[in-house]
């Protein structure tokens, strides 16, 4: 998906978000609709939780992307039926809610007359859609959450103990938070009573999960992040606090990040330790920094709606860029390129409107579509009302149009190798059948709970554990005795090479190994790589080294080689990556160009490409 966000959260009622979102929330729409004619009676304007301009007609109750005043026949269009009204998901996917029986749908009960005999949910349970649009069940009575329908499932009903109550985490997992001892747990308190009973945590701290579900800790005196329990580590009850101005941020990859609000400037240096910090040069007005979703820090203007890598403190021409033109906004692709959105056709592009004019006359695409981006970067769109993806442009392939939709708490997304799959949000299952022509998935076994499926790199199932941090690709459905497995040390995470090899993660010290920390003790005592430093692997499997500060990789290791330590960063909008063969490269985030030449040596690389877009 497209886009950019630093997290900072926090447990029920103390949820902390800093909106670093690349779209331009409400500026792009208003402009262009001011010489408007009136909207037909009946009709207002309204934005829908993406900040999309929609149309509203109070007496049908309808709520429609298209534009009354340029399609006349939704004046005559026939109102949903009593005790129905229509709404918008967290993720701008159009959905009927029946305020008698509390049931959402994605299906229209104009068109599907059996929603009108739906029966009604239990008495205190309403149907919700989860921050990524799985659709859930809620008891405010007893504070549960569940993707079980408590039509079918009763038992879901049992209230959670005094104190305690559900939410999800960033990655959509339910989760428990107890408001007393400030402490979140994947672990259900109502079947494991030892948590009734757990140490809470110091005066002034608060327990989180990350951007990527990993449990971290939260000082509100000190305002800093920690991976480590302060239970287990008292050391931190001495943290020195962060300088004046300054607060903590965890990047959408988990790095702890530094923002001060004075300069509006980001840094991945710690200013306790970094003092020369405190004296920096503030960004131009209307300028801020900001990272993209790999964690690299670029700069965005706030008046132009552009995005440069370069410093607009030391590259003043920056200051004069031409601005997009209304309702354009500049994004980052999943691989960090540059991508240009349209917010009026809804249309994405990777070529630069100011310099493409033709593009300000597109066609825009169906009411209810929308495009994004793989994570290869190919685009690919996107129906709410079915919830179906796809390669092919409604827009060209009417036939579309009128696909069926997936069934119920069914979505679709696709691979990291572009391969289309399902995913079911009550089961947590993914699979790459088709369930609307295999009837059998929807009675398909639920995973444990705590446990999740995911894609390999090279399309291979995956299950994971948010609890104990754990993957395995054996299923523990089948294999039971995968859910007594212990839980990794604090700071550890498993992840998966290219080559679909497992392997262990330590967030503090940014070291990888293949050694096992629960059985090997040599891991838990690893010397660490210098700041900001991080170990990954190959897909041969070999160990190499990158600095995201300077986007530098080298396969020597900078504990023993301190000569690596101070790298010539590559220019603007370039980074060094590994090859499936273990060679070195660089890649142009702006122009996606790859290279052996090394443009801190060879300038004429940087002229022989196109430049970075600005």
């Amino acid at each position: 998906m497209v886009g950019n966000a630093v997290f900072a959260y926090g447990c029920p009622g103390i949820l902390r978000f800093e909106d670093s979102s690349l779209h331009i929330q409400g500026s792009s729409h208003t402009p262009q609709l001011l010489d408007l004619q009136p909207l037909p009676v009946g009709w207002e304007m309204q934005f829908s939780p993406k900040d999309i301009p929609y149309f509203f007609n109070s007496e049908a109750r309808v709520r429609t992307f298209e534009d009354p005043r340029t399609h006349p026949e939704l004046l005559d269009m026939q109102p949903l039926p009593i005790g129905w009204e229509m709404h918008f998901s967290p993720k701008d996917s159009p959905h009927f809610f029946n305020s008698t029986t509390r049931v959402r749908t994605f299906k229209d009960p104009r068109a599907h007359r059996e929603l009108l005999n739906t029966t009604p949910l239990p008495t205190g349970w309403e149907m919700k859609f989860s921050p990524k649009d799985s659709p859930y069940f809620f008891n405010s009575k007893a504070r549960v959450l569940t993707f079980e329908d408590p039509c079918t499932h009763p038992e879901q009903s049992e209230p959670l103990p005094a104190g305690w109550e559900m939410q999800f985490s960033p990655k959509d997992s339910p989760y428990f938070f107890n408001h007393k001892t400030r402490v979140c747990t994947f672990e259900d308190p109502r079947t494991h009573p030892e948590l009734l009973d757990m140490e809470p945590l110091p005066a002034g701290w608060e327990m989180e999960f990350s951007p990527r579900d990993s449990p971290c800790f939260f000082d509100y005196r000190t305002g800093a992040y920690t991976f480590e329990d302060p239970r287990t580590h008292p050391d931190l009850l001495d943290m020195q606090p962060l300088p004046a101005g300054w607060q903590m941020l965890l990047s959408p990859r988990d790095t702890p990040a530094f923002f001060e609000s004075k300069t509006r400037v980001r840094t991945f240096e710690d200013p306790r330790t970094h003092p020369e910090l405190l004296n920096m040069q503030p960004l131009p007005a209307g300028w801020e920094m900001r990272y993209s979703l790999t964690d690299v820090l670029v700069f965005f203007d706030s008046k132009t709606g552009v995005y440069a890598f370069e410093d607009p403190r030391t590259h003043p021409e920056l200051l004069d860029v031409q601005p997009l033109p209304t309702g354009w906004e500049i994004q980052f692709s999943p691989t960090d390129a540059l991508v240009f959105f349209d917010s009026a056709t809804r249309v994405y592009t990777f070529e630069d409107p100011r310099t493409h004019p033709e593009l300000l006359d597109r066609q825009p695409l169906p009411a209810g579509w929308e495009m994004d981006f793989s994570s290869r970067d190919t685009p690919y769109f996107f129906d709410f009302r079915s919830r179906v993806c796809t390669f092919e442009d409604p827009r060209t392939h009417p036939e579309l149009l009128n696909g069926p939709p997936l069934p119920s708490g069914w979505e679709m997304d696709f691979s990291s190798r572009d391969t289309p799959y399902f995913f079911d949000s009550r089961s947590r299952v993914c699979t790459f059948e088709d369930p609307r022509t295999h009837p059998e998935l929807l009675d398909v076994q639920p995973l444990p709970a705590g446990w999740g499926m995911r894609f390999s790199p090279n399309d291979v199932l995956v299950f994971y554990n948010s609890e104990t941090r754990v993957q395995t690709l054996e299923d523990p459905r089948t294999h039971p005795e995968i859910l007594d497995v212990r839980a990794l040390p604090a700071g550890w995470e498993m992840r998966i090479s290219d080559n679909d090899v497992l392997y262990f993660f330590n967030s503090k010290t940014r070291v990888s190994t293949f050694e096992d920390p629960r059985i090997d003790p040599a891991p838990l005592k690893t010397e660490p790589l210098p700041t900001m430093w991080e170990m990954c692997f190959s897909a041969k499997g070999t160990p190499y080294f990158i600095d995201p500060k300077t986007r530098f990789a080298i396969f020597e290791d900078p504990r023993t080689h301190p000569d690596v330590l101070d790298p010539v960063p590559p220019p603007a909008g370039w980074e060094m990556r590994v090859s499936p063969d273990d060679t070195l490269y660089f890649f142009n985030i702006a122009t996606n160009v790859s290279t052996s030449q090394d443009p801190r040596v060879r300038p004429e690389v940087l002229d022989s490409q196109s430049t970075p877009a600005e």
